[in-house]
């Protein structure tokens, strides 16, 4: 619902209408004053009113869409946590999984904001946890 809401004022802007164009629709597709008082099928009878006269809806960013952390430490830690993906000892290879571990290790909540020596920590763990279990490290 409240989602619907949002893109019926996002397109009203995109398409440039004024208040009273957008009211004029309201009333004709609706029967309503205001998007709130649509119902679910004339939320989607306006949008795609609104898609006809030519709005486009762009896809927003996932709720979780970071930016990775790129220094080298953390590139080092994310390639150690795929190659023991990669070795079958690491069942989960996602950023979620691997945050969750360092979090574990460091309490800390994110890779990028651990600190030089919380990083290495992180690392040598990996190292070992590697080097316990049988997994060959080509380049770390």
């Amino acid at each position: 619902m409240h989602n619907d809401l949002a893109k019926i004022h996002i397109a009203k802007q995109a398409l440039g209408l004024d208040d009273a164009t957008y009211r004029a629709m309201l009333q004709r597709i609706g029967g309503v004053d205001s998007s709130a008082q649509l119902d679910p099928v004339g939320r989607r009878a306006l949008l795609a009113e609104f898609r006809a006269a030519g709005w486009k809806p762009t896809p927003g960013k996932a709720a979780n869409a970071r930016a990775l952390a790129s220094d080298p430490q953390s590139r080092m830690i994310r390639a150690l946590w795929l190659r023991l993906h990669q070795a079958g000892k690491v069942r989960d290879p996602s950023e979620k999984s691997l945050a969750q571990y360092v979090k574990r290790q460091t309490r800390i909540d994110r890779l990028d904001w651990l600190s030089a020596a919380q990083a290495r920590r992180v690392i040598e763990a990996l190292k070992g946890w590697a080097a316990r279990v049988g997994v060959t490290l080509e380049d770390a």
